[in-house]
């Protein structure tokens, strides 16, 4: 009978651990090895409630104290699909991600609001001191705005740009990844034919897209350009073949694009990394730069952008008149 006592004893003791287990945060240390679990999740700040993210964090090698922090601003506040967007990223350049579902659009207070995200996540996640700050359209801007007046690692900046001066008050890298068919994209355009005007700090990349987020692959490339130039203590340090594996990345993006016809691109992406420690140890990016703009498919490709362009102007110059001197009907039609 004790026997029996004791079998369902041990028995009752297994389901109680098991459920109890099962019902543990993803943030646990595995039993065995050495990689921490991957956390995603909804938090909120202590300080403020209602400011609220999300955070993905990658699974990693416990051995790494600290990582780089990540903020994303979406224009509507989608702090979840944002993150979505984000995940490969990551998972190939280890790096804390938070997209915040408060600050948006015209948000009044952005400022502050994202200071105490920060500081909310250093005192609850493996956040080092390094941060980077992507943004969506009007995200874009506040992500902008917040740069200019903090020290940040670099910005992504989707969907909108700036004047140089702003560009050149920054003190950080600043990726451009704007959409050749988006409403913002004279932005970017005005850069393409003056490039003595493109400050230092500034690299843009195209995509046939209009007004949304890059795609993750687009903007894995644009984070890895930042991490792997970007010389800070809790940033992993880069081996020569990490950095020759995104070079020869680049290398055959450049010569896709060639391919297909995409010429202006194919030298935008030459141009950033010739023009970038340490990728411009490799020469041949310059050379590649040197002789995309030499070709005839390239000066055809500008002029033909310039008169789309250019027509693009003269009906943005019908449509402003019209605000002062059509009625509602003809606006209707």
């Amino acid at each position: 009978m004790n026997r029996l006592f004791l079998l369902l004893y041990s028995l009752l003791l297994c389901v109680l651990f098991s459920c109890g287990a099962a019902g543990k945060s993803n943030e646990t240390l595995k039993v065995h090895g050495q990689a921490v679990q991957v956390i995603e999740k909804t938090d909120s700040c202590k300080l403020d409630p209602k400011n609220t993210y999300e955070v993905f964090i990658p699974e990693r090698n416990n051995t790494v104290e600290k990582l780089p922090l990540l903020v994303i601003i979406d224009s509507h506040g989608s702090g979840k699909f944002a993150l979505d967007k984000f995940k490969p990223v990551a998972n190939q350049y280890p790096a804390i991600l938070v997209a915040s579902n408060l600050v948006k659009n015209v948000f009044e207070g952005f400022e502050g609001s994202i200071l105490i995200l920060i500081e909310d996540v250093r005192q609850k996640y493996p956040a080092g001191e390094t941060v980077f700050m992507t943004g969506f359209s009007g995200g874009a801007r506040i992500a902008l705005g917040y740069g200019m007046a903090h020290q940040i690692s670099g910005l992504i900046l989707c969907g909108a740009l700036a004047n140089a001066e702003q560009i050149h008050a920054l003190r950080c890298p600043v990726i451009s990844i704007s959409g050749m068919d988006d409403f913002n994209f004279m932005e970017t355009a005005q850069y393409l034919f003056q490039e003595q005007l493109i400050p230092v700090n500034l690299k843009i990349e195209l995509t046939n897209a209009s007004h949304n987020w890059p795609d993750s692959m687009m903007l894995t490339d644009a984070f890895g350009f930042l991490c792997l130039s970007c010389q800070a203590a809790d940033i992993p340090s880069q081996t020569k073949s990490q950095l020759a594996l995104y070079s020869q990345h680049q290398h055959a993006r450049t010569n896709s694009l060639k391919k297909q016809g995409d010429y202006l691109k194919a030298a935008l992406v030459a141009r950033n990394m010739s023009s970038t420690a340490p990728f411009n140890n490799d020469k041949t990016f310059a050379s590649a730069y040197c002789e995309l703009k030499a070709s005839s498919e390239y000066i055809n490709e500008m002029n033909r952008l310039k008169n789309s362009l250019d027509l693009e102007i003269s009906k943005r110059q019908t449509y402003l008149g019209a605000f002062m001197t059509k009625d509602s009907v003809w606006w209707k039609n």
